[in-house]
């Protein structure tokens, strides 16, 4: 049964927890997810029935739930807490699945439906309107296949989630596993974290990795009015969290704010200044640590292979016939782009990792003045075929959605704006709508007239990975070790919830600081020059540095 329980009441139901669970697990939701005002329980307005029904309830909830009783229905429901402590989810192992033999193209550790599976038993404390992570959600208007969104609030910051998928079901679970991914990547649990300065850390001797290697705003950014950061220095107090450092195989500390994409926590718990504007890039969930790490890198490696040729302004491989590929999926989705008029440009844009990674940049031929002019996606993986199927996924599900919220979101004097005033390029949706506009075109000619082509057949077999069967560990060491040779600082984030690992599930974040990550708005393009100018060298590529980096990338 309950100890000692606390009672509270938001208009027909009453609340029973311990008062732990209460401050940190239950008040935290309902305010997120609700303006409904939380009252001091009232035993005299509740009758003699009530009464009954609610101790009854009470005292058959085991620890680690809670009791909700609806006055009005009578009835009452025990729901589970969702343990938010954080977890070393290196030591999750799957029972029965410890030796699974995995390959580059398949290196998950287990099906969909035993995700799906474990998934089940906590499916009601995860989608609630009050007291669930996330408060509902929706099919988008994508026709290509199904679009399932998952909305969650955290303070005052509202964010999606999106799953997509060739069916209802499987889209359903694949966004709500995004959902998770983002929950765990916007804001940390206040717990484990070491409050310092750099100086501070220097002088106590401590392993850390500063914040300079991954603020890089130049003078004339941080003047923008939009740019919204303190000045940083060393002697500045900051938030340490542990990360492993892969290439010494050893613990450090990262500065917390690179780990989370949200300034919400910065500001509930234990308050500190934001000095970078970080993004969800390197965040994923997978069935073992290690299986998450191989996603986190993953995304990793598609932005900055993208990122590099458009700062470079490198002439990418222009992969022609995918069409002739056996993937019904890929067929049919360039089949709908055909039909809605969209010309499909793939791109490969692999460089020295040799993770194969791929740009899909569509354009559309039509007549309908309000159609979207260009959409960019990209996509890396093991697989090649895996990797332009997720890029293409991508681009057919959303080419719609954005069209239609377009004069939503944007008058068409802001849209003019945009193009006419590139530091009016301010938030994420900004660099998606300025290349709604044919105008944008001249900046995207050095990849659509690239005069480097090849046949998608031969693309494939030598961006194929091997395809022997090995163990996790060796799956992620041979997927990250080729990395380490031009950088050797790799650093991997556990952001993974208690309750996730009792899923069978880890969520991690990569930093690769010598990679170029991705920003959003003009005032927060964190541009590696370093990284541009090792790129070209390494790959060959016909870029420079000295590219212009005035104009706004077009990735969404």
């Amino acid at each position: 049964m309950l100890k000692s329980p606390i009672f509270k009441q938001i208009r027909e139901l009453v609340i029973a927890a311990d008062q732990q669970s209460w401050e940190q697990n239950i008040l935290p939701r309902l305010s997120d997810n609700t303006e409904l005002p939380i009252e001091e329980f009232e035993e005299q307005n509740l009758s003699r029935l009530d009464l009954d029904l609610l101790n009854r309830f009470t005292r058959s909830a085991p620890e680690d739930t809670y009791v909700v009783y609806d006055r009005i229905r009578k009835s009452g429901e025990i729901r589970n807490l969702l343990d938010h402590s954080p977890a070393d989810s290196r030591q999750l192992r799957i029972v029965g699945e410890e030796n699974a033999r995995l390959t580059f193209r398949q290196f998950r550790t287990r099906d969909f439906g035993a995700v799906v599976e474990a998934l089940e038993p906590y499916h009601a404390d995860l989608i609630h309107p009050l007291f669930g992570l996330f408060k509902g959600h929706y099919r988008g208007i994508a026709d290509s296949m199904p679009l399932i969104a998952f909305d969650a609030r955290l303070g005052t910051r509202s964010y999606d989630a999106y799953g997509r998928s060739s069916t209802y079901t499987e889209s359903y679970y694949t966004g709500l596993l995004e959902a998770l991914e983002r929950f765990h990547g916007a804001a940390a649990p206040n717990t484990r974290y070491v409050r310092a300065s750099e100086k501070e850390l220097e002088e106590a001797d401590r392993e850390y990795v500063s914040m300079y290697r991954f603020r890089r705003y130049t003078e004339s950014q941080t003047q923008m009015e939009t740019f919204a950061f303190d000045a940083y220095s060393t002697d500045k107090s900051l938030k340490w969290r542990q990360a492993y450092d892969y290439g010494n195989r050893r613990n450090t500390l990262v500065p917390e704010q690179v780990a989370y994409f949200s300034g919400e926590h910065l500001e509930r718990f234990d308050p500190e200044p934001r000095y970078l504007a970080e993004t969800s890039n390197g965040t994923a969930i997978g069935s073992s640590w290690e299986e998450a790490v191989a996603a986190s890198l993953l995304e990793v490696v598609e932005r900055d292979s993208f990122l590099v040729h458009w700062y470079t302004r490198s002439q990418p491989l222009r992969i022609e016939g995918t069409d002739r590929l056996a993937d019904e999926d890929i067929r049919l989705m360039l089949a709908y782009l055909e039909m809605l008029d969209y010309q499909t440009n793939i791109f490969d844009i692999t460089l020295e990792s040799g993770i194969p990674a791929y740009w899909v940049l569509l354009e559309y031929v039509g007549e309908d003045p309000d159609s979207l002019a260009f959409y960019t996606a990209a996509g890396a993986n093991p697989n090649p075929i895996s990797a332009i199927r997720s890029a293409l996924v991508e681009a057919s599900t959303s080419i719609k959605v954005f069209k239609s919220y377009m004069y939503d979101k944007y008058t068409p004097f802001e849209l003019e704006e945009l193009k006419s005033d590139y530091s009016k390029v301010s938030r994420l949706e900004d660099h998606l709508y300025l290349y709604s506009s044919v105008s944008m075109k001249p900046h995207l000619e050095f990849a659509l007239q690239t005069d480097r082509v090849e046949p998608i057949e031969k693309n494939i077999a030598r961006r194929s990975m091997p395809a022997d069967p090995m163990a996790r560990e060796e799956l992620l060491d041979r997927l990250l070790k080729p990395l380490l040779q031009y950088h050797p600082d790799i650093y991997i984030s556990d952001l993974s919830h208690s309750f996730l690992t009792d899923m069978g599930l880890s969520c991690t974040k990569i930093h690769v600081p010598s990679l170029q990550n991705i920003g959003f708005g003009m005032q927060y393009q964190n541009i590696n020059r370093e990284r541009l100018e090792q790129a070209i060298r390494l790959n060959g590529l016909d870029g420079s540095s000295a590219a212009s980096q005035e104009v706004p990338h077009p990735f969404p």
